[in-house]
Order: structure tokens, then sequence, then C-alpha cells
């Protein structure tokens, strides 16, 4: 009944802060209680919809709170340092994750572009830092180190993935040595079987495309 537009925002919203409060009624965390009514109704017809709309408040209210986070304080020399030493781990992270990207099936290329792009401390982290330091658990100064690390992580993070593929093609012969014989599901060759046509995007334009062409065409495969 909330239709498409303004009132779908504002029921999605109404549906986060209204799960928080009866949380909090209960002496519960307000957060929980928005993260559980979400995943209750991730089933939903419209979930997906409901999720496009929102994305430009969660982006807003996400800027929000890493500006509130780069003014808790200045970095010092000492949150640096400590910075540029946790971002010695960054490369080990790198290879952790590419070795459990293999072991799930996946292709060297696959597993070693996925790897080189999750080789960064995620602004997770900044949430994580927060809520320690808002309940005693942190020093306000690692919210500050936090911070620091995690942009200094996406500092190194650029020109790695800037040059993954080119680094990629002089590694594939050791990395392609790694690949499991079983390829995972989602990782296997496409066939096009006898395709005449192919149409790459099915999105408003490229679904209209295909039904048009599949109309005069039978050999005809959307990607």
């Amino acid at each position: 009944y909330c239709g498409h537009g303004e009132l779908l925002v504002l029921f999605g919203a109404a549906l986060a802060l209204g799960g928080g409060e009866l949380f909090r009624q209960f002496g519960l965390s307000a957060e929980l209680g928005a993260l559980l009514l979400g995943m209750m109704l991730a089933d939903h017809g419209r979930a997906q919809e409901l999720t496009n709309v929102l994305w430009g408040l969660k982006e807003l209210f996400l800027v929000g709170f890493f500006l509130n986070i780069g003014l808790s304080g200045a970095p010092t020399w000492d949150a640096v340092q400590t910075a540029l030493w946790l971002l010695v781990f960054l490369p080990l992270q790198g290879v952790l994750f590419f070795l459990l990207l293999i072991a799930l099936g996946l292709r060297a290329r696959t597993s070693f572009l996925t790897a080189a792009s999750l080789t960064t401390y995620s602004e997770f982290a900044l949430i994580v830092a927060d809520v320690a330091a808002s309940n005693g658990l942190l020093g306000d100064q690692w919210l500050v180190t936090a911070a620091v690390t995690v942009a200094l992580s996406f500092v190194v993070a650029a020109p790695l993935n800037a040059f993954a593929h080119p680094l990629y093609r002089r590694l594939s012969p050791w990395l392609e040595k790694l690949e499991r014989d079983k390829r995972h599901p989602d990782d296997e060759p496409i066939s096009l079987g006898s395709a005449e046509i192919l149409v790459v995007g099915m999105g408003r334009v490229g679904s209209g495309a295909y039904d048009y062409l599949r109309q005069q065409h039978e050999n005809i495969v959307g990607v």
C-alpha cells in the first residue's frame, strides 16, 4: 500500500526506527532490533525494491558517520605509526582470502582478483571501534588509529587493484597450479550453445532488445 515513491522510503525508515525503539524498550540494542527486523523481511517480495529506494539514505548516514569519526580527533604520530604497522598484515590477509576462495573451488583468476579487492581493512572496523570506545573497551585514541588504518589501506589497495590484471598474468603460471580439480558451479565455463546473437546486460534496455530480437531469432542468449 506504500506505492513506489516517497512513502516507501518513509516506510522503510519507520521500520528501522520502530524495530530499534521496540528493542530499546526491553533494554536491548536498538541497532540489533533494526537488524533483526530487516532479516525477517529479507524474503519479502518487495525487499529488493525497498533496498534500492533506501540506498541513498543509507549512503547519507554512512557519510555522516565517517565525518563524525573524522571529527573525533586529529591523527597523532603514534596513531600513524600504529596504522603503518597494521598495514604489514594486509598481504597476509590477501593471501588468506585467495587460499580460501581457491579451497571453495573458484578459479585462480577469480580468487586472485577478488582477494586483491578485499585486501583492505573494512570500514566496518570503524563501527566496531566506535562501539568499543563508546563502551569503554578501547581508548578514544584507538578510534583515530582505526580511521587512519582504514584510510591508508585504501591508499595501498588502489594501485594494487589498478594493476591486478597485469599482475595476475605474470603470476598465473604459479597460481593456476593451486586450482582444485572440482570447479565451483558458479565458476564453471559458460556455454552459449548454438547462439548467434548475444545480448550483454539484461537491464531495462537489454531486456527490451532481447524480447524484440527473440521474436525474429531463436538462437539468442542474454547475459
